[in-house]
């Protein structure tokens, strides 16, 4: 089986362990990922009123 691309993945991990599951998913993907921005981007006003859906 051959992937041209992988938009998302969206995995559970306990706290603490986001470094070693990302530098695990890429390995296995054979990518590199996108670092994670440095702050939580805020949601725009209309999303967060409706708890951003």
């Amino acid at each position: 089986m051959s992937l041209a691309a992988v938009d998302h993945v969206r995995l559970a991990a306990p706290a603490g362990s986001e470094d070693l599951l990302r530098a695990s998913c890429a390995s296995a993907l054979g990518g590199t990922g996108i670092p994670e921005p440095p702050a939580p981007i805020p949601k725009p006003p209309g999303l967060a009123a409706r708890d951003g859906c």
